[in-house]
């Protein structure tokens, strides 16, 4: 379904708010808690990706993004 727009000289307002459902990304590809830091890294980058999901059993526990990344390697903390 389309949204309504409005049209102010060239600039495009939506007249409706747009929901998360219809944006989101399905299916994303997700990282198991056992993954090393490396590896989300690894899948982050070559997918650029800014955060990933984090997955035991096929359920969501958690998402690591690229400031958990940073901080810990800032941290020292990678093996």
């Amino acid at each position: 379904r389309h949204k309504k727009v409005l049209n102010l000289g060239g600039l495009f307002f939506l007249l409706e708010p747009i929901l998360v459902r219809e944006i989101m990304t399905k299916n994303p590809t997700t990282i198991a808690g056992s993954a090393t830091a490396q590896e989300a890294a690894k899948v982050m980058l070559a997918n650029r990706f800014g955060a990933l999901p984090v997955t035991k059993a096929g359920r969501l526990v958690g998402i690591v993004t690229e400031t958990d990344l940073l901080r810990h390697f800032a941290a020292g903390k990678a093996k």
